[in-house]
């Protein structure tokens, strides 16, 4: 979208500085953001009587401050949320705080809470181990709900390679260290992940991307996790942008650690049964934005003209035939100012996971405006 094609689709999360803003200058910036938003309902067991207290109405209201100065990178989101259930409450986060140090050569220390992107995926990131989960209904993150997390980067980049030692500690205190190796080849760009997080065994993973035409760019990612717990995650996708047609991306994910047909039938059953409110909780715990299957596919197409940039995709399960429809509209009020509308759809058959969700629908009205 406008005023927004500076940050990545896939999580909108790898942006330090605005897009007018070079690296090693310093710079605030920020929105304010006021929605009205409406969620509806299905008929579930999951959620018999709305028992997990899910409001079908709210009003939002959001201001994001955030800056560079002299090698510190800082973010606070602050946010007033009034809906049908819970009345009027607010928050602040402090999304990011963060200082770099130039060693010379090439070479840069990183320390704070931050965000950090491995992957080059759009929905699916099997690498995003330090990146936002996408949200199908605010896929472009215009919420700025991006958070960071802790962590020390040492890295190297060379006219060709680059190469990156991390440690981070999650919001569950769960510690991991990655080193991240990358290489500029001639007509590709590959890289290689090694993890070890706590409790885990060390896993591997690997980045490939190019661009062989003007048009034409693919990108694919994969994690081999091991131990007795062993499974694979991968991602393959394609985007095509046409000077005078809609951009058009298509992408495959494979999820090793979702469910196959006999777990995702125990779960089912388990969800017809009569139990107790919080257990039927833990099962829709289980049910996530992205799925919890093993197969998946996303189909998006955005063109922008004028002052309007229009997307719409859908997001498809490949194991129950399942989809999650989803579009957004933004037009420009002013080169800061933006009118935004978006909706997501779930629909699937009897017994599928999206027949399952609690959520059938989710629209908004944003109005967002830069400084």
């Amino acid at each position: 979208m406008k005023g927004l094609q500076c940050l990545p689709l896939a999580a909108a999360v790898a942006a330090t500085a605005p897009c007018d803003a070079s690296a090693g200058e310093d710079w605030t910036g920020g929105f304010v953001l006021g929605a009205q938003e409406r969620t509806i309902l299905q008929d579930t067991p999951l959620n018999r009587d709305n028992f997990l207290g899910i409001a079908g109405s709210g009003t939002r209201a959001v201001a994001l401050f955030e800056g560079r100065q002299h090698e510190i990178t800082w973010r606070v989101r602050t946010e007033a949320l009034n809906t049908d259930l819970d009345g009027t409450r607010g928050k602040a986060v402090l999304q990011e705080l963060n200082r770099a140090f130039d060693l010379g050569d090439g070479a840069s220390l990183s320390l704070g809470k931050r965000l950090y992107a491995l992957d080059p995926s759009y929905i699916n990131q099997p690498l995003g181990f330090l990146q936002k989960r996408t949200d199908l209904s605010d896929p472009l993150d215009t919420l700025g709900n991006s958070e960071g997390i802790p962590m020390a980067v040492l890295s190297w980049s060379g006219k060709r390679a680059s190469a990156a030692a991390l440690h981070a500690r999650q919001a569950d205190k769960r510690v991991q260290t990655i080193l991240k190796f990358a290489y500029e080849f001639d007509a590709i760009s590959a890289g290689m992940v090694l993890r070890k997080a706590h409790g885990e065994h060390a896993g591997v993973g690997a980045t490939l991307s190019a661009a062989p035409a003007d048009a034409l760019s693919w990108y694919a990612s994969a994690y081999r996790a091991g131990g007795a717990s062993r499974y694979t995650r991968a991602t393959a996708g394609i985007v095509l942008t046409p000077a005078w047609l809609p951009k058009l991306q298509f992408e495959y994910s494979y999820n090793g650690q979702g469910m196959a047909d006999e777990e995702y039938e125990t779960l089912r059953q388990q969800a017809q049964a009569k139990l107790p409110p919080h257990v039927l909780a833990t099962l829709a715990g289980r049910l996530p934005s992205l799925g919890t299957r093993q197969h998946y596919a996303s189909l998006t197409v955005s063109k922008a003209a004028g002052a309007w940039d229009v997307g719409a995709g859908v997001y498809l399960g490949l194991d129950d035939s399942s989809r999650v429809w989803h579009g957004q509209a933004d037009y420009a009020l002013s080169a800061r100012t933006h009118l935004m509308f978006s909706a997501m759809r779930q629909q699937g058959k009897d017994g599928s996971e999206r027949a399952l969700s609690p959520v059938r629908e989710t629209l908004a009205l944003r109005l967002r405006h830069a400084f």
